[in-house]
C-alpha cells in the first residue's frame, strides 16, 4: 500500500471516529486522542511482556508476534490521529523526520 492510500484510510477513520463520538477539533479532542495514545502504548507494553513470557496466563495470546504487531500499529495510528487532532501537517512532517533519521543512521 502506498502512502497516499494509507493517509486516505487514516483520514476516513478519523472522520468516522469524530462522527461516532460527536467530537470536534479543539483542546478536548486533543486530550482525548492523547489518552488513546497512552492506552495503546500500555497495550503494546503488555504485548512485549507476553512475548517475553512475563505476563499472567490470562493475558497470553495465541500468536504473540502478530499481537505485538497489531498493538504497534494501534500506537502508530493513535499517534497519527493525535497529530491530526492538533492540526499538525503530519504528512509533511513524517517525510521531514524520516530524512533526518535516515541521515543519522548513515
Amino acid at each position: 500500500m502506498d502512502g497516499t492510500r494509507l493517509f486516505e484510510r487514516l483520514e476516513r477513520i478519523n472522520e468516522s471516529l469524530m462522527e461516532k463520538f460527536g467530537l470536534e477539533y479543539g483542546r478536548e479532542f486533543e486530550l482525548i486522542r492523547m489518552a488513546k495514545v497512552t492506552e495503546e502504548v500500555g497495550e503494546l507494553a503488555d504485548a512485549v511482556l507476553a512475548l517475553q513470557g512475563l505476563q499472567r496466563d490470562n493475558k497470553k495470546y495465541q500468536d504473540l508476534k502478530k499481537h505485538l504487531g497489531y498493538e504497534a500499529v494501534d500506537v502508530m495510528v493513535s499517534a497519527y490521529l493525535l497529530a491530526v487532532a492538533a492540526r499538525v501537517d503530519i504528512k509533511q512532517l513524517i517525510n521531514e523526520r524520516l530524512k533526518i533519521i535516515e541521515e543519522r543512521v548513515k
